[in-house]
């Protein structure tokens, strides 16, 4: 019985490499966050502000960084050992994943992938919040 790509050693290399370039896509989402947060215009609009909600975003800036970073060199690391497995012919690249928990999903990789979601969505959210505080004081 054939092992579909995605059970495979092949596959898993992929679920990595994606996972990696996806890290960099939600990298440049804070990135342009950052800009427009610290843009002039933006500065003008949040007078006024409860500076708890002003801390608050600005606090989860850097946290959901080292989030994105960490999960990024987490399956960083996977692929890296994944691959030195096969160099070695520890594993074959077309041979099926064993349950065996050496081969489990990394867990503490995906965990800091959530985190990282999680950050820029909070970050956004508390962003349009901060921006409209003023436009729906005035109601």
């Amino acid at each position: 019985m054939n092992a579909s790509r995605s059970d495979t050693f092949r596959g898993r290399l992929d679920q990595y490499q994606r996972r990696q370039k996806l890290t960099i896509w939600v990298a440049a989402a804070l990135g342009g966050m950052v800009v427009v947060i610290g843009s002039d215009t933006v500065n003008d609009v949040i007078k006024g502000v409860p500076l708890v909600l002003i801390s608050l975003m600005f606090t989860l800036v850097p946290i959901t960084g080292l989030a994105i970073g960490l999960a990024r060199v987490k399956f960083e690391w996977q692929e890296t050992r994944l691959r030195r497995m096969i160099e070695s012919d520890t594993v074959k690249l077309d041979s099926s994943i064993p349950a065996n928990e050496e081969f489990e999903w990394p867990q503490d990789a995906e965990n800091w992938w959530t985190a990282s979601l999680l950050g820029v969505l909070f970050i956004g959210v508390l962003f349009l919040v901060v921006i409209w505080w003023n436009v729906v004081k005035q109601l």
